[in-house]
């Protein structure tokens, strides 16, 4: 009875190791363009630059700024709250869930200006 008590805790030992996963982005192997700041600002602006969100002066943060998106991802924000398994951010989700693997590629290519 022992041997089989050890054996189904360790089953859902491995279950749930196995199924968590971090909420980092992991680098996708699909990326296949690389794009720049100028490509990817359209997509912010239409999902987190709106006015009472993420515009100039903001309460919330301002990302209408290289600089200003270079921190959120610098700062573990971009992972957690809009690239993550379970993104809180923007409110809704994307419109086209393309637009979020364009910022994950553009994230993982190290998030070139130019």
């Amino acid at each position: 009875m022992k041997k089989i008590t050890f054996i189904a805790s360790l089953a859902l030992s491995m279950f749930f190791i196995t199924c968590s996963k971090d909420s980092k982005t992991e680098k996708k192997d699909d990326c296949i363009e690389t794009n720049t700041f100028a490509e990817i600002k359209p997509i912010i602006d239409k999902n987190c630059g709106t006015a009472g969100c993420h515009a100039v002066n903001s309460g919330n943060g301002s990302l209408t700024t290289f600089q200003d998106v270079k921190n959120i991802i610098e700062n573990g924000k971009m992972d957690s709250r809009v690239l993550s398994n379970f993104p809180t951010m923007p409110p809704g989700g994307f419109a086209d869930p393309s637009e979020k693997e364009k910022i994950r590629c553009w994230v993982d290519d190290n998030y070139p200006e130019n």
